[in-house]
């Protein structure tokens, strides 16, 4: 979970210095992202629901970040 929250946080820097051959997009481009991390007896669609609902809680945030997994 912590690589995948530096990743993403990675990857999330990166869309504010978006261009396109040498020139800055200036699109506004943002990212949010939700993590989980799989446990004993969590079930596919039970991780992937909570990865949705903290994706969800990064967008009730302001958007624009990760919320990782709890």
């Amino acid at each position: 979970a912590a690589a995948a929250g530096f990743l993403c946080e990675r990857i999330r820097a990166g869309f504010v210095h978006f261009d396109w051959n040498g020139i800055r997009a200036g699109l506004g481009l943002t990212l949010s992202a939700g993590i989980n991390q799989w446990r004993e007896g969590l079930g596919p669609e039970a991780l992937l629901a909570q990865a949705d609902a903290n994706l969800y809680e990064a967008k009730r945030r302001g958007r624009n970040c990760v919320v990782p997994a709890s």
